[in-house]
């Protein structure tokens, strides 16, 4: 019997990622269904925030009500440990004051997962406070030095956060944690709004906070894949560390922003989209999202799915239970197999005047979730003949190289 390894079926899908003509092959197919499914949980730390960034996808922000609930939290991680890779900690500014207490809750468990805290770096007001933070976080038991923890700093002209506060993280992180390589747990995501000479000024105060820190080993190196460039930095000693510069997406609050609209007009120009126009990824169908109310939806990274969207509530299912339903759903397995653009072309066969005007994928999904009439309808659509209506899709896309969205 010939037994296709992960290693070999991630080979294969991000063959596939280049060569669009490999998306109707059976070994694509065994390669996409050899990965396992919704091992990523993401906790919803919003929507209230201490920040109202104009980029926010989530829409969080000091006007929002919602705060994750500690027992809640406690459930999810319990029922978890089984299941359960990483647990990433977003939508929401997590360390503040107001979620001290599940963040104790996510260090109680912080062994059993791999655990990613996204911050805007506000907690860095001081260096005292800084310290204090990681302090906090190394007793509780998410300690970076373990290697099983990691704190991505999100920064950028819509954050408005003093450079002093990521000089604070930098000089806190070294201090609190003197023996560990900085880059085996800290992380930058630079959010880009087109501002040339203030991405560029944003990025250079980072990289000297860290070479004056850490050193400088050699020149500063920048690579670039589809919407994302990373810069890399090579301190004297230790591994490279990254920023990651992603254009904003115009989701969230960010569709309203007419002042940027130029902007978007040349990223994501808004259009009559197709499932020509979208992206597939292998990554699609890896992860959950707990929103602050207990309900569990599906989740890509960002939260873009509608939030009423939702299989169950961890108060009155168990999460075994909820994601078994998620599993045995036709409308996720068709999300996992063929993306957003597969649910988009089923969509249409089933309804041919469904046309979506937008910008991204985001807004097809966002959509289709909204509309429980639809949802039935592609079930019942993928019910009769699963596999031979994705080959029939996956023949019919457009395999032109060119930037999707």
């Amino acid at each position: 019997m010939n037994i296709m390894s992960p290693k070999k079926a991630i080979s294969v899908l991000m063959e596939a990622e280049k060569n669009p003509l490999l998306f109707a092959t059976d070994e694509f197919i065994k390669a996409r269904m050899k990965l396992p499914v919704l091992t990523n949980l993401f906790i919803e730390m919003g929507p209230n925030c201490n920040l109202k960034c104009f980029h926010c996808a989530s829409d969080c922000g000091t006007d929002k009500k919602g705060l994750p609930n500690p027992e809640i939290v406690n459930k999810v991680l319990e029922q978890a440990k089984t299941s359960i890779r990483s647990v990433c900690l977003t939508d929401g500014e997590p360390l503040r004051e107001e979620n001290r207490e599940v963040i104790e809750v996510v260090a109680k468990y912080s062994n059993n997962f791999f655990t990613n805290t996204v911050s805007n770096g506000t907690f860095a007001k001081t260096l005292n406070d800084t310290i204090n933070w990681f302090s906090f976080l190394k007793n509780k038991g998410i300690d970076y030095s373990k290697k099983n923890s990691s704190l991505c700093i999100s920064f950028g002209k819509p954050y408005n956060v003093p450079t002093q506060n990521y000089k604070n993280i930098a000089i806190a992180a070294k201090e609190v944690f003197p023996e560990l390589d900085m880059a085996t747990f800290l992380a930058y995501r630079f959010i880009n709004f087109g501002d040339g000479k203030d991405t560029i000024n944003r990025v250079n105060e980072i990289i000297k906070i860290i070479e004056d820190l850490h050193g400088k080993r050699r020149k500063e190196y920048i690579s670039a894949n589809q919407h994302r460039v990373n810069v890399h930095i090579y301190p004297k000693k230790g591994k490279t560390i990254k920023i990651g510069l992603m254009d904003c997406v115009p989701i969230g609050r960010a569709e309203r922003l007419r002042t940027y609209s130029e902007i978007f007009d040349k990223w994501f120009p808004k259009k009559e989209l197709s499932p020509d126009d979208l992206y597939m990824t292998y990554k699609d169908g890896e992860g959950i999202i707990l929103l602050n109310n207990g309900d569990v939806s599906l989740c890509d990274g960002f939260g873009k799915f509608n939030r009423n969207f939702s299989y169950g509530n961890i108060n009155s299912k168990p999460l075994e239970e909820i994601t078994l339903d998620i599993v045995k759903d036709k409308f996720f397995q068709a999300y996992t197999l063929g993306g957003v653009p597969f649910i988009y072309y089923v969509a249409k066969q089933i309804n041919p005047n469904f046309k979506m005007i937008g910008r991204t994928r985001y807004h097809v999904i966002r959509e289709i979730t909204s509309d429980e009439n639809m949802i039935s309808g592609i079930r019942r659509y993928l019910d009769k003949n699963f596999l031979g209506n994705y080959k029939k899709f996956a023949s019919s896309i457009d395999t032109n190289p060119r930037r999707k969205c």
